[in-house]
């Protein structure tokens, strides 16, 4: 199967010219602090060569931030760069991280015009926007994401963020990096397991906002996509350009970016309970939302069988032994929490995502589709 068959969203022309604006201020920032005024999105700029990366992160300027995996696989990429060594996992998003790569930094000389280039998942991407962010009152930065998770979601919209204890990125700050490089050559050195995660972000773009991805999911598997990278990059455009239109209509998530979080809010709290991938999460806070949806929205039952054999297709789990009242007193500390309810996000249809306010009891009724017997 071809995604061709299927028309691909071509890139807007205000994304060059947020691209154009963005090399402009890359040119001229030698000499002056870096300012915070950066486009919404951030352009994502494909298939960069090293040379072309060298021009646009110069290696006396930057410095590279890069996931020790990473690392092991390309140990001579980035030579001619200073690298800081990032440490691999969920929990390491902590104050501790942060304050060890601080300290690395004042010691390789960073300073006001220094660029961050974080490379990694999102794991890193989103520890290095933070840092950039705060360290000294902010510096520039810029992402290569090297997941699937990462390309098509993670590194993505501005968002980055430490974790608090078992609150999930519950410290941050929405800050846009200069640009974002997605090269597919990082993928090919993926385990399954890292695919699969990447996999349910996609999912979960066709069922906020866009159908044709879930037919063209539903008429391939993962390995088709892990051996064909061309037809993945395609489909990674399109979840893309998603994001990028949802971001810049609503940067700071006051309202249609918060359907972005579809699978999310539950999924958070499992994720940090049950030390879950991010995808594996996700797959399953959407299956609890599409039941919720059936409750509050009239969904048609049959979106949810739709759903289980898609997560199935793409070695995704649909079940999970829980106990339900543990991650409903960690997910009522969401940061979503409005009062005593919380934002979440349900579908009318698949394509049609909604924002509603639910109790902790309402929400208790969608944990029991997951629930494994």
């Amino acid at each position: 199967m071809k995604l061709a068959k299927v028309p691909i969203v071509q890139v807007c022309a205000y994304q060059i010219a947020l691209l154009q604006d963005s090399l402009q201020k890359l040119a001229g920032m030698n000499d002056q602090p870096p300012t915070y005024g950066q486009p919404v999105p951030a352009p994502c700029l494909y298939e960069l060569t090293q040379e072309e990366m060298q021009q646009l992160a110069p290696p006396e300027r930057s410095i590279v931030l890069m996931d020790e995996h990473v690392f092991q696989h390309f140990p001579t990429k980035w030579s001619g760069y200073r690298i800081l060594l990032v440490p691999p996992g969920e929990q390491n998003k902590t104050f501790c991280t942060l304050e060890l790569l601080s300290e690395q930094l004042l010691a390789l000389g960073a300073n006001r015009q220094s660029l961050l280039v974080a490379v990694g998942g999102g794991v890193v991407t989103d520890l290095v926007g933070y840092l950039a962010a705060s360290f000294m009152r902010g510096v520039a930065c810029a992402f290569v994401p090297t997941t699937v998770l990462a390309q098509v979601d993670a590194a993505l919209g501005g968002k980055n963020g430490i974790n608090v204890g078992l609150h999930k990125n519950m410290l941050g700050t929405i800050r846009q990096p200069e640009f974002i490089a997605i090269n597919r050559e990082y993928l090919a050195t993926l385990p399954d397991l890292e695919w699969a995660n990447g996999f349910a972000e996609i999912i979960k773009y066709g069922w906020i906002d866009d159908v044709a991805i879930l037919e063209i999911l539903e008429s391939s598997n993962l390995p088709y996509f892990q051996k064909n990278l061309s037809e993945f990059s395609l489909l990674s455009a399109r979840c893309t350009s998603i994001k990028n239109r949802i971001v810049a209509a609503d940067e700071f998530e006051n309202g249609e970016r918060k359907k972005l979080n579809f699978g999310h809010t539950v999924g958070h709290a499992l994720e940090t309970l049950y030390r879950l991938p991010h995808g594996h999460a996700v797959s399953l806070g959407m299956r609890a939302a599409l039941r919720l949806s059936e409750i509050h929205e009239g969904l048609d039952p049959s979106a949810d069988r739709r759903l289980a054999i898609m997560l199935q297709q793409y070695q995704l789990p649909t079940s999970l032994e829980l106990d339900e009242l543990q991650v409903l007193d960690l997910l009522m500390h969401d940061k979503k929490r409005n009062g005593t309810n919380i934002d979440f996000i349900l579908l009318e249809r698949a394509g049609k995502a909604v924002i509603r306010q639910l109790s902790r009891e309402e929400i208790r009724m969608g944990l029991s589709t997951i629930q494994a017997t």
